[in-house]
């Protein structure tokens, strides 16, 4: 994952094998590396989530709870929403996923999370959203991710997973 100033100048670069993580930011000469762990996007990028859900998030496959949804509601123009009582999820008319809300706290709670998909565009095994917005209310964070190519499912070569700047 690259993160991108204005001026289109690298700023953060986090590579992992799921194993091992490598990151590079811009204010410093050398990468720092290390297991992964549960709270590493927390210390790495302020994002509280862990690696297997921040993974769910970037290909747009959020685990639905277990349970039925507790709510359905569909609007005239076939959009739907479902809800539980730590998330809500909603589709578009076409069946895409649009937005998702995580409020782990007491019913009624504001959301600590939400997710929104959109630019959805058709792909060889289906169609894939091209830009996700992520923004966490409580820590006043937002990201905005816009994916120029993607390619779901090749065969990568382990060295991509690396960073590989000669900087130690």
């Amino acid at each position: 994952v690259e993160v991108i100033g204005l001026l289109q100048q690298r700023l953060l670069v986090l590579a992992t094998d799921g194993a091992r993580y490598e990151l590079y930011r811009a204010e410093g000469p050398q990468t720092e590396e290390g297991a992964v762990h549960a709270g590493v996007l927390e210390e790495v990028a302020g994002l509280p989530l862990t690696p297997e859900a921040a993974v769910r998030l970037l290909l747009a496959t959020p685990l639905a709870p277990d349970t039925p949804a507790e709510g359905a509601q569909q609007d005239a123009g076939g959009a739907l929403r479902l809800s539980w009582p730590d998330q809500t999820l909603e589709f578009d008319a076409e069946g895409r996923l649009a937005a998702l809300a995580f409020h782990p706290g007491e019913a009624g709670e504001a959301a600590v999370l939400y997710a929104r998909w959109s630019d959805w565009r058709a792909l060889d095994t289906g169609a894939f959203p091209h830009r996700l917005e992520l923004e966490l209310p409580e820590a006043q964070g937002r990201w905005k991710l816009e994916y120029r190519q993607v390619e779901l499912d090749p065969a990568l070569d382990p060295a991509l997973f690396r960073l590989g700047l000669g900087t130690r």
